[in-house]
This record gives C-alpha cells, structure tokens and sequence, in this order.
C-alpha cells in the first residue's frame, strides 16, 4: 500500500501493464476510508478511470458521518474533489461538503483559494437552507472576502422561500416622520404601513 503510487508511475512509464494492472485490482481490493482519497488521488494522477469509478462508489456508499476533516483533506488535486463533489445528491451532504470544501482550502490557502468559488457552484450553495446560508456560509470569512462567493451566495439568497420583513421607523426628512416602512426579503418588496402616533428620529425600538 505504502509505495503502491510509486508502482502505478513506473509501470506506465516502463509500459509494464501487466504489473500496474496487478496493482490497480491491489488496491481495489483493499479500499476503506482511511485510503479511499489517497487512492483517489492515485488513480487521477495516473489516469485509473476504473480505480476511480471504485474510490467514487467506496465514498457514495459511506454515512458522511464516517468522514472526517482529516480524511477529506487528503485530496490532493481540484479535479479529485470535484469528482468527489460531483457524487452528491443528498441535501445534507452538501452542508456537510460545504464545511469540507472550506477545510480543504484552508489547509492549503495560498494554492487552493482561487478554486473555492468554482467548487461551491458544485455544492451548489442555492439548494442549501437559508438558516445554514446565513448562520454558517455568510459567516465564513473565506466567503465574504470573494467577490465571485460573494455573488454566489446572493443568488443562493434570491432563491430561498425563507422571507423575512425589516421594518423602518419614522427618521428625518427636514422634520421628524411618522412613517413606518417594510421591506419583505422574497422577493424584495417596499412598502408602507401605518404611520405611528408621534413623529420620530434617532431612536430605538423593540
């Protein structure tokens, strides 16, 4: 296991196929998840399409609970996690992929960060629940710092049935208003209500 990428390299450079094929059904046979991206990464690497296929179906059939941080950041290549991205289907996978693509960049910030707005349209961020997009996606510093992240997650946004109301109270336009306004998040929506008893400003309420 621990020299079989060195094998995969100098089988097809020597054209020994008989011994990469040995090797590829190797490690086939021997996938678990504290392997699967690392041999993920071998078959990329080495043009393995039917290795891959077996690392991808090995990760479909695995409870995302059996996948942890440490596991996930062993992939080494963009094209590996996008094959990997590319297996979801299930809603709550793709929260728990959102927080593992994040980890991913961040374990190689410098090289990986360009990518992060291109793999969160693998996600993608617009079929995730509005209170995951405002409690964990607005709130990562990755994100809010990418203007491309940043464009994503207001289409994400428009695309919530979740509405939400803000109202404005009275201000200043020469004199003191009485006006009280609202704006209804989906779509967004002006309008006026009823005015209050007093005309105000500079004031708060709750």
């Amino acid at each position: 296991k621990d020299n079989a990428e060195w094998i995969c390299i100098a089988a097809r450079f020597l054209l020994e196929n008989r011994l990469l094929e040995k090797t590829v059904k190797f490690l086939e046979k021997n996938i678990d998840i504290n392997n699967v991206f690392s041999y993920m990464n071998i078959a990329i690497m080495n043009d393995l399409k039917l290795l891959e296929k077996e690392c991808q179906q090995f990760f479909i059939s695995q409870p995302i609970s059996q996948i942890t941080r440490e596991h996930f950041i062993r992939i080494l290549s963009i094209e590996g996690l996008k094959s990997v991205l590319n297996l979801l289907d299930d809603l709550s996978k793709q929260e728990d992929m959102f927080c593992y693509i994040v980890e991913w960049v961040k374990n190689n910030q410098e090289e990986r960060k360009e990518h992060l707005s291109k793999l969160l349209e693998s996600i993608p961020l617009k079929a995730l629940e509005f209170k995951f997009l405002k409690n964990v996606v607005s709130s990562e510093k990755l994100v809010s710092e990418d203007f491309e992240c940043m464009k994503l997650l207001v289409e994400a946004f428009k695309n919530t049935s979740h509405t939400e109301t803000i109202y404005v109270l009275g201000g200043k336009h020469g004199e003191e208003l009485p006006s009280v306004s609202k704006m209804s998040s989906n779509p967004i929506v002006w309008s006026e209500s009823t005015p209050m008893l007093n005309k105000l400003s500079h004031f708060g309420c709750t």
